[in-house]
């Protein structure tokens, strides 16, 4: 099949303008206190320091709120609980709530160290709602129904259960941390088994390392919940909270394809061709087949393909940025 336009099946857009949902942005470190402005107010919000070999990466959230003045983060390149320090990131900002802008406001550290690059990538969820289920307690939760994304966070209860998620589908892509304890982030996709299964089967799962999937370790989310399976994903009297997202027709994707092993720089004879229906803004690339990083690319920190510039969720520092 030739690849051209007529042969290139899309869907109906639904989104008009994707960076009202998602959106990258890179700015530059100035080492003190400065607002660094977006499309909307943030609900999840991931920083990388570019420039530095050993800078970590940091996420933060507005549903686990403030503690000590800062939002705590949690950080994809280590298994630790949830740290709070006001030299990272102290403030989401919303027009709506009087702010001059809509973003968020660092301080200094790695997140926006004098004269350093950085780029953030932000996920909109305006909409609070009160999950429920089994085994959990203190539940909430923020979501955007027409991106497809939701928050959750509840106290678990030493395995087993289930939370709603929110959303008006099945989630395809959900990243699982116990925030209060020293636990492997658990990740459920639904191309590495869950096509095989139904829902709530148990299924293969990814970690924040190089590794391939572990057997058995997370399970098949079902159309209003998410079934719960042992301390990593519902730990005793503990903190959790899980990112949701399904694929929306324009705007966003998960699904697998089969590398060629080439990289000659030649898309249109010999590498492999994903058809999302949309131009991504983020791509996210892990091999499940082979013990390699999890990367990055975007549309800020490289404007034009190839886009060679590659950053890991799983790695301190920057290579390949």
């Amino acid at each position: 099949l030739a690849l051209c336009s007529e042969n290139i099946k899309t869907s109906h857009n639904t989104i008009t303008d994707g960076s009202q949902h998602m959106q990258c942005v890179a700015y530059g470190g100035t080492g003190s206190s400065q607002n660094i402005q977006t499309n909307f107010q943030p609900a999840l919000l991931m920083i990388k320091h570019r420039n530095s070999n050993t800078t970590n990466q940091f996420w933060f959230d507005r549903l686990r709120g403030v503690s000590n003045a800062t939002y705590g983060t949690v950080r994809p390149t280590t298994t630790g609980a949830a740290t709070s320090s006001a030299n990272y990131m102290t403030d989401f900002l919303s027009t709506a709530d009087g702010d001059s802008i809509n973003g968020f406001t660092v301080n200094s550290n790695e997140t926006n160290m004098n004269n350093g690059l950085n780029v953030a990538w932000c996920w909109r969820a305006d909409d609070s709602f009160t999950p429920t289920g089994s085994s959990i307690s203190n539940a909430s939760g923020l979501r955007n129904t027409d991106a497809g994304f939701s928050i959750v966070k509840w106290d678990g209860a030493s395995g087993g259960g289930n939370i709603t998620h929110g959303l008006n589908q099945a989630p395809e892509f959900v990243i699982y941390k116990n925030v209060a304890a020293t636990n492997n982030w658990d990740i459920y996709h639904d191309h590495i088994s869950g096509p095989q299964k139904s829902a709530g089967d148990l299924c293969d799962g990814l970690i924040f390392t190089s590794a391939t999937p572990r057997s058995n370790s997370v399970r098949k989310p079902r159309v209003s919940n998410i079934d719960l399976v042992d301390g990593y994903t519902n730990g005793a009297n503990k903190v959790m909270v899980a990112y949701c997202w399904h694929s929306v027709s324009g705007y966003s994707s998960f699904g697998a394809y089969s590398a060629t092993g080439n990289s000659t720089g030649h898309p249109d004879t010999d590498e492999a061709f994903v058809n999302t229906g949309f131009k991504p803004a983020f791509v996210v690339v892990k091999s499940i087949s082979a013990a390699n990083d999890w990367s990055i690319r975007d549309n800020v920190r490289d404007t034009q393909n190839p886009r060679t510039k590659a950053l890991r969720w799983n790695v301190q520092g920057s290579p390949g940025d």
